[in-house]
């Protein structure tokens, strides 16, 4: 991106203040980049750093000269409202990851005859980073828990070349779990529908569903799946994989905005 130096304000007459926002819209569009290649897929919490940090960047370049000034907020305007906006989505978004970090843990499955693994994308037809961690930890709880049976849920998404049931299933077998205790759901293109399509699996089955299920899936995701268990009456037992660490910014902006959808949207 080129950005003309002789522009209103410019960049060698920017402020301090507007030298650090431009520092941040850049490393905001670092990390989209960045993730692009890493994680692949293009999802709200890829691109929304990208998106943000280009509009900073380029308000900071064409408005450098003048300061940052917060003496306007007492009249309405839209700047004002702009301000406040961003407060509020600010504080909620905060408020969101102390809820999130407040589920990212382990309840006691017992002895859960059926658990689901949650789908995560797949990269042609190889697990993504995010989906590998779930795999490693289904084989772990599959390996304590030998008479349980495991329900892989996904359908297949935009450059994903099989469903994502499929993919795990793949996996699975060449950690060396035995195929017939796996059984695929892969219609499902979303947290709901993982839950609804493994749990008519399971009756399909003639499995028993009064006893719940253990669900494994990212460590962030756990709050977003209680609560569509409980509205849907399910219950379960979440079983946590971990995330790399430098996805977790972007895997917990698309959570905010997903469980936002979730609240709204999925019943």
């Amino acid at each position: 991106m080129s950005i003309p130096v002789d522009a209103p304000g410019g960049c060698k007459g920017m402020t301090r203040g507007k030298k650090l926002l431009f520092s941040l819209g850049m490393l905001g569009i670092a990390d989209t980049m960045l993730m692009l290649v890493i994680a692949g897929g293009m999802n709200a919490g890829t691109l929304l750093p990208g998106i943000a940090g280009f509009v900073l960047v380029v308000w900071s370049v064409y408005t450098g000269g003048s300061p940052l000034s917060f003496t306007r907020l007492h009249r309405w305007s839209i700047q004002t409202v702009a301000f406040f906006v961003l407060l509020l989505g600010a504080v909620s978004f905060a408020a969101v990851q102390v809820l999130i970090l407040a589920h990212a843990f382990e309840e006691d499955t017992g002895e859960a005859e059926w658990c689901i693994v949650l789908g995560a994308g797949l990269r042609g037809d190889s697990p993504s980073l995010t989906l590998q961690r779930r795999i490693a930890v289904a084989c772990a709880y599959l390996e304590k828990h030998p008479l349980a049976r495991v329900v892989v849920s996904g359908g297949q998404g935009r450059n994903e070349t099989i469903t994502e049931a499929e993919g795990m299933r793949r996996a699975l077998i060449e950690k060396g779990v035995a195929a017939e205790r796996i059984y695929l759901e892969d219609r499902a293109s979303s947290t709901l529908e993982n839950l609804r399509y493994s749990r008519d699996v399971i009756l399909a089955t003639g499995g028993n569903t009064d006893r719940g299920f253990a669900v494994v899936t990212s460590n962030f995701h756990l709050l977003r799946v209680r609560l569509l268990a409980k509205r849907v009456g399910m219950r379960v037992w979440c079983v946590p994989a971990p995330t790399p660490w430098y996805l977790l910014p972007n895997v917990c902006l698309r959570e905010y905005f997903a469980l936002i959808k979730s609240l709204l949207a999925d019943w």
